[in-house]
């Protein structure tokens, strides 16, 4: 099992490098509003390994695997591309990056503007934009954001869907 978790942890972690990386470098290029499609996209295909490492494991093992070994494994490789996703995150923010909030606020400013929105929407985004600057001041804070708020729960949802689908089902006694 650690085999395939490490194996499949490393594939999962240089496709969310790349891909998270290429749609931060040319966010200006693709537009703010794609480049947060593509890092969605990017954690939904990198969580996809998911299925692929519990489904080498049920090989691996004559054909059988328990739901709850297979929804290990896919804990684990959720915590691994969490854990790479919030590192570069991190890299990122402190590099490339480095204007991140101010980016955010024109954009959200730029779209209540565009949509008439009410002096109260107004009010709440700029409140909202006031947390996102204290959060992004708070390394910590914010290394537990991107792993636990943005990335884990889709490879926990992706691990209880694989599990479900590649678990052995034991025959019916008589």
């Amino acid at each position: 099992m650690k085999r395939i978790v490490l194996t499949y942890g490393a594939i999962n972690a240089a496709i969310m490098a790349c891909m998270f990386t290429i749609s931060t470098v040319f966010r200006e290029q693709i537009g703010f509003q794609n480049a947060m499609y593509i890092g969605f996209a990017n954690i939904i295909l990198g969580s996809s390994m998911i299925y692929f490492a519990i489904a080498s494991y049920k090989k691996n093992n004559g054909g059988e695997i328990s739901f709850g070994k297979a929804f290990k494994i896919g804990v684990l490789l959720s915590l691994i591309a969490a854990a790479v996703y919030a590192t570069i995150w991190m890299i990122l923010i402190n590099t490339v990056m480095s204007n991140f909030c101010e980016e955010v606020h024109k954009y959200t400013m730029e779209n209540l503007q565009k949509t008439h929105a009410s002096a109260e929407k107004i009010a709440d985004a700029k409140k909202e934009m006031k947390m996102v600057n204290a959060l992004m001041k708070n390394p910590p804070l914010l290394f537990l954001e991107a792993m636990f708020v943005e990335c884990f729960p889709v490879g926990l949802i992706i691990s209880l869907i694989s599990a479900a689908i590649l678990r052995t089902k034991k025959p019916a006694t008589a």
